[in-house]
Order: structure tokens, then C-alpha cells, then sequence
């Protein structure tokens, strides 16, 4: 998965650091450019319109971690998710 955006020599460190429950320092080694090639970042309000956008016509499935989401926000996304 990482070959696939240029950033496969992480691969091994990362493996290595798994093994030995280095998982703060394994963030540390993520940065913003591959975060955002494998996940939708943003305010709640644009969630949505950001899923839809980059994956509405290659999935019809999702699932999130939204622990810090009002419940109001979270009855808010799925609805918007539900609409397209």
C-alpha cells in the first residue's frame, strides 16, 4: 500500500517498530502528505461532500472513527452520506 504513493521505504521501519509496540514513534513517521493520500480529514460539515467526491463511485460502504463527533454531528454525516 505504501509502494503505491512513493512511500514503500517506510515499509520495513514501520514493520520493525510494530514489532516492538513503537506505535507512538510509528505515527511520528506518518506525515500529512501520506495521511491525506488514506483518509478524508476535515470538519465534520465537509465530511460528507469529501467522501462522496473521492470515493462515491468506487464504494457504497464506510466506516469511520468519529469519537470526538457530537452525537448530533455524527446523525448529521450519515444522513448526508445516506442522501447520495
Amino acid at each position: 500500500m505504501l509502494d503505491s504513493i512513493g512511500a514503500g521505504d517506510l515499509q520495513p521501519q514501520l514493520n520493525q517498530m510494530s514489532k516492538q509496540g513503537r506505535w507512538q514513534e510509528m505515527g511520528e513517521l506518518i506525515t500529512e502528505d501520506i495521511m491525506d493520500k488514506f483518509a478524508v480529514v476535515g470538519e465534520p460539515e465537509s465530511l460528507a461532500t469529501q467522501i462522496k467526491m473521492r470515493y462515491g463511485d468506487i464504494i457504497d460502504r464506510t466506516s469511520a472513527a468519529y469519537a470526538d463527533l457530537p452525537r448530533e454531528k455524527k446523525i448529521e454525516l450519515v444522513a448526508a452520506l445516506k442522501a447520495s
